[in-house]
């Protein structure tokens, strides 16, 4: 039986619910999702994309897509041009080194080193899989891990 969020049914635009913050409390738009964070949009918009290649853009422009809130044309339009000029990023590495408490050449070296993921350090990753396993074999579990 595949049960269904009540929130899943209730029809939400992004662009009314903040023209509607705007017009009642004053809220600002931000400029990209997650941009209220200065670390998060670092992490986002600059280490995510440079260091392994990959863009939260695409998957949020793309739920935009599909639930019609923005246009392919338009998604692929932003996609094409970054989201911070240079300067700017130049100056959040720094702002981002010093919160870590790192010099920026430390930082530096750690974007430049060699990608790491979890395989590389000890995990109980298999103790994961073994109770998904079990748990489909017991018809509890539909998702699959990888």
């Amino acid at each position: 039986m595949k049960v269904h969020h009540p929130l899943n049914l209730v029809p939400f635009g992004k662009k009314e619910a903040e023209d509607e913050l705007g017009r009642l409390f004053g809220w600002q738009r931000f400029q990209h999702k997650h941009h209220e964070s200065r670390f998060t949009r670092f992490y986002e918009d600059y280490w995510l994309p440079r260091k392994f290649g990959f863009h939260k853009r695409r998957a949020h422009f793309s739920s935009l897509i599909m639930t019609g809130q923005m246009t392919r044309e338009a998604a692929l339009e932003r996609i094409a041009q970054p989201e911070m000029d240079e300067h700017f990023l130049k100056q959040e590495f720094e702002y981002v080194a010093h919160k870590l408490d790192l010099t920026v050449d430390e930082l530096q070296a750690i974007f430049e080193g060699p990608n790491k993921t979890y395989r590389d350090y000890k995990n109980k990753r298999w103790m994961i899989g073994f109770g998904a396993n079990a748990m489909r074999w017991l018809g509890l579990e539909k998702r699959y891990f990888r």
